[in-house]
This record gives structure tokens, sequence and C-alpha cells, in this order.
């Protein structure tokens, strides 16, 4: 059997970043939520019913955001990015080639690049996630790898954290406010 769709490999979770573009490249606009006079909207972006995206935000697709989302005002979001359902992205914050899971809660003036954020996070105010090449240890042997950060579900953080690129962070970490965090965290840690 014939199929016409695209295959992309996903061996690690920055893999699905490829993937997410790949697939956000084939939609076209669909605008099923409501978006407040003085916001601006680009290319193809998807907007699930129950979603707002408030005055002054700007959203340049492909972009995907899914039902019952609050945007901005003020927030940025750029190509290649998909924002699950019940999510909110407060003002200022620059989102782009990210996937946000539903739930997930991110305060005002945060950046996320490049990255995969699980479940019900929760980041705080001025967080940001820098984007580059690493070295990123699986099971004890090294890839190369050019993304931000995979956070696990449920992770919580609070005001100014910075994120270095290639930071993989476990399911349930608690990260405390103006922390500088890399490399791997083990689930359910506390950094402070």
């Amino acid at each position: 059997q014939t199929s016409k769709g695209i295959w992309s490999d996903a061996i690690f979770a920055w893999d699905l970043l490829n993937a997410n573009s790949l697939a956000l490249g084939m939609n076209d606009s669909k605008v099923l939520g409501e978006v407040e006079d003085g916001a601006k909207i680009r290319g193809p972006v998807q907007i699930g019913e129950g979603s707002i995206i408030r005055s002054g935000s700007y959203l340049v697709g492909p972009v995907s955001i899914g039902k019952d989302c609050d945007i901005g005002p003020n927030a940025t979001i750029l190509p290649s990015t998909s924002v699950g359902d019940s999510a909110r992205i407060a003002s200022h914050s620059e989102i782009r080639n990210s996937i946000i899971m539903s739930g997930v809660r991110i305060g005002s003036g945060t950046i996320v690049s490049d990255s995969v954020v699980g479940e019900s996070c929760a980041l705080g105010d001025q967080l940001v996630i820098e984007s580059g090449p690493s070295a990123v240890e699986v099971e004890e042997a090294f890839y190369r790898a050019d993304f931000g950060a995979v956070l696990a579900d449920d992770v919580a953080a609070g005001s100014r954290v910075l994120v270095s690129p290639g930071t993989i962070v476990g399911t349930g970490v608690r990260i405390g406010s103006g922390t500088t965090i890399r490399g791997s965290i083990e689930r359910d840690s506390r950094v402070i």
C-alpha cells in the first residue's frame, strides 16, 4: 500500500520539533476561536473553539492553537508552533518553533525557543529557554543536538529562570526563581 504522507523519524523528544514543523506546513488557516481587534495573524494559523487571541498579539503561521486557550495580550507566536488545549500564554511572551502541550501556563515576558513543554507545566514570568547546539547525554551516550529544552509533564518553574540549550527536565521537577538550569534534571527534583 502506498501513502502520500510525509515520514519523519522521531527517535528523541527533540526530533518531535521537526515532525511538528512538517505537519503544520500541510495545514490551512481555520479560525474557530475569537481574535480581538488589534491582533495580527499572518500565514496559516489554526485556532480552536473557545480560544481567544487578545489584542496586540502577533501570530505567524504555520501555527496551531488548541481549544479554550488564552493568548496575550501582546504575545508573539512564531512559525512551527503547536499549542495544546486549555493553555495560557501571558502578555509579552514569545514562543517559536515549539510544542506546548495542553494545560500549560506561561507567564509574562517569557521566551520559549525550539522546545517541547509537557502537559500542565507552569513557567513563571521572564523565563528564557535559550536555543542552540549542545551535547545531550541519553543512556550514557552523547548526541549532538540543536534545540532549546524538553520539559516533561508537570514541571513548575519560577520567574527569571534561564534554561540553557539542550536541557532535559523530568516529570514533576520544581525550579526556583532566578536559577539557571542545564543538562539533565531527574524527575521530582527540586532546583533552588
